[in-house]
């Protein structure tokens, strides 16, 4: 096998090809179906760290809570709350995936 300059054609082809493959496998932002958004990967204060995930895009007079761990150690999974307070005899349902497999954003109701 040739060398070039004392380096080894072998070893410059296996460089190129680790340069190669590192850019075809760089971590990049997946598709999100519509009306979702892409979250990137976050480390929390506890120093864990969060996978990226899919969100529901903005939506006006809320506020986006990221999932975290709530104060008895269970995860709480993020979701929109409404940015303004609990309008009287209501509350807030958070929004859930139906039986169906579609998402249900959040909503006011009637307190029972």
């Amino acid at each position: 096998m040739q060398k070039i300059y004392g380096i080894g054609i072998r070893f410059l082809l296996i460089l190129l090809l680790g340069f190669v493959i590192s850019i075809l496998f760089a971590q990049a932002a997946p598709a999100c179906p519509d009306g979702m958004v892409w979250v990137p990967k976050h480390t929390l204060k506890d120093g864990s760290v969060l996978p990226g995930y899919c969100r529901p895009m903005e939506k006006p007079g809320t506020v986006w809570v990221p999932g975290h761990y709530g104060k008895n150690g269970r995860w709480i999974r993020g979701d929109w709350k409404p940015a303004v307070k609990a309008p009287k005899g209501k509350g807030w349902v958070p929004g859930h995936i139906d039986r169906f497999g579609k998402w249900v954003p959040g909503h006011w109701r009637k307190r029972k």
